[in-house]
Formats: C-alpha cells, sequence, structure tokens
C-alpha cells in the first residue's frame, strides 16, 4: 500500500512540474510591419503589421495582421541555431526570388531561429526588425 501511495505521489508531482514548465514558457511573439506582400505557405498575404506568435506546447507559428483580416498558422520546419557572431535581437527574414518575397525564417528575441520554408538556390534573403515599442 505505502509503494503503491509513493508511485502515486511520484507520478502526481512529476505532472505538477511538467505542467509548470509549459505554463512557465509562454507565447513568444513579435510585431513587424511588412512593406510588400508575402507568400506564406500557399497564401499571399497583403503588405501590413503582423503579429508574430509561437505557443511553446506546438510546433506552429501562428500570423496574424494587426488589422485582423488576414490569419494563419504555419508548421515549423526546424529550429535554427544562433552563431557566436549573430545578433539575439529579434528579426523575419524573407527569402526574395524575382519579385516573390516568401516568409522563410522568425527569430524570437534571444532565442534560436524558426525555419519555415526552404527556398530554392535562387534568392537573396530581406531581414525585417520587429516594430519599436
Amino acid at each position: 500500500m505505502k509503494k503503491q501511495l509513493k508511485n502515486r505521489l511520484a507520478i502526481t508531482l512529476f505532472s505538477v512540474a511538467a505542467a509548470m514548465s509549459v505554463q512557465g514558457q509562454g507565447t513568444r511573439s513579435l510585431t513587424v510591419e511588412i512593406p510588400h506582400e508575402f507568400t506564406v505557405g500557399k497564401k499571399v498575404m497583403p503588405a501590413g503589421t503582423y503579429h508574430f506568435a509561437r505557443e511553446s506546447a506546438t510546433n506552429a507559428l501562428s500570423i496574424r495582421s494587426v488589422s485582423g483580416t488576414n490569419r494563419m498558422s504555419l508548421p515549423i520546419l526546424t529550429r535554427l541555431a544562433r552563431d557566436s557572431s549573430s545578433s539575439l535581437a529579434a528579426k523575419v527574414v524573407f527569402d526574395k526570388a524575382g519579385d516573390t518575397h516568401f516568409l522563410s525564417e522568425v527569430w524570437m528575441s534571444g532565442e534560436d531561429g524558426l525555419l519555415l520554408r526552404v527556398s530554392p538556390k535562387d534568392h537573396v534573403h530581406e531581414v525585417l526588425e520587429p516594430v519599436k515599442k
């Protein structure tokens, strides 16, 4: 009986600790003014101010216009490690091929990046920083 009670107590404590860990991580987000239309997945989004948020418990990035008219969720392909020479600042990276801008990476302040799209060879990077609060 004591052994079962100890096991139940251990499982309960583990569950509470795991829940607190997830809650403590919260939502990571940033807001960026994007001066051009851009492609996210198969959808073209108009120029405007967008809010990017990642929930710690999911493997997706939520994108919504500040006006609320455009929103979608995009799967995160993988995490991108910051190298020692890169800034810890937040940024959004677009791959530009011809006249088309593809949302490629999102970097939350102080964290590794989130890869959202792998682009063809012939493209250039365009980096935008968050709106100053």
